[in-house]
């Protein structure tokens, strides 16, 4: 079997510049691709090499859950890749402590060469204790210290946008569409708002929730998560195809249905952290008539009333 080098990409939000400026992601994986191809191809030693492309477009560098960063490791630990490159240092990661395990600890162990081509950093032609490793570690930290820094820009421009009543998110809610001629707006989209007015309609009836979640899969009526997958919308989460009751209970308790645009209900406990938390009520940003509204606000209100 030949040996087998490792190219690793990756992209995320992260690289995304503040002032208004983005960096087209296929692009960007593309030019990543390109360099690296570049490189294996100009040295000799790697001519007889197998060489397999792991690609993490999308997500964050601060940590490692990553699915091509994880196959990638996975592979390293088991002895099935002998070396792997990256454009640089962030491309594996940001976190000073997780990346300086992996050149200090891990691949040395695993006996995986690491190179960072923006870094000049060849670990087999690197000395243990020599200053490459000082630099290597001080780069780690910038990086680390960049990301929070870029973290925080982004967050402020999105909390800027929203107060303006832009649509800062990257799914539209259910009952509406991205506006093709604006990308911040949201417009009605009529199929599902017909279906969210009826679910207050029969709330407010006195209908319970779970008959309305019976008579929506009945019905055959496409759930949201299956309504926005219809729109060509990757998502992760997988779903059954029927609806339950949790599903027109949040659709009854969330208020942008009249008209308001509410960002920031949820945040992330920390750089690096998937997990959100719910943010104090009072922390929301809350643009009125930002979006269309698909029920009145007197009704919301009566809905309200309705729910246990």
């Amino acid at each position: 079997m030949k040996p087998i080098i490792a190219k690793y990409l990756r992209l995320s939000d992260e690289d995304t510049d503040i002032n208004k400026t983005t960096k087209h992601e296929s692009d960007s994986i593309k030019n990543q691709r390109a360099l690296l191809d570049g490189y294996i191809a100009g040295v000799a030693e790697f001519s007889g090499y197998d060489v397999a492309e792991y690609v993490d477009d999308g997500y964050t560098g601060t940590n490692f859950r990553r699915p091509a960063a994880q196959a990638l490791i996975d592979a390293a630990k088991a002895g099935k890749v002998c070396c792997i490159i990256v454009k640089d240092l962030s491309r594996w990661g940001r976190s000073y402590l997780d990346v300086g395990d992996f050149l200090e600890q891990k691949f040395p162990l695993w006996g995986v060469r690491f190179i960072s081509l923006g870094d000049a950093y060849d670990s087999d032609a690197l000395e243990r204790g020599a200053a490459g490793d000082i630099n290597m570690a001080f780069k780690g930290l910038v990086a680390q210290m960049y990301s929070q820094d870029i973290s925080d820009k982004v967050r402020a421009a999105k909390d800027a946008a929203s107060k303006r009543g832009k649509i800062v998110t990257g799914l539209p809610t259910y009952g509406y569409s991205f506006d093709k001629n604006d990308r911040h707006k949201f417009i009605i989209d009529d199929a599902e708002a017909a279906v969210v007015r009826r679910i207050f309609d029969l709330a407010e009836s006195g209908i319970t929730i779970a008959e309305i979640t019976r008579q929506l899969n009945a019905d055959g009526v496409a759930t949201p998560l299956a309504a926005k997958q219809a729109k060509g919308y990757k998502l992760n989460a997988k779903h059954s195809g029927r609806w339950h009751k949790d599903a027109p209970r949040t659709i009854l308790r969330d208020e942008r249905y009249t008209g308001k645009w509410i960002y920031g209900k949820s945040r992330m406990a920390r750089l690096g952290c998937t997990k959100a938390v719910a943010a104090p009520k009072d922390k929301w940003i809350v643009a009125d008539g930002a979006i269309p509204a698909i029920v009145t606000q007197e009704q919301f209100a009566r809905v309200q009333t309705t729910l246990s």
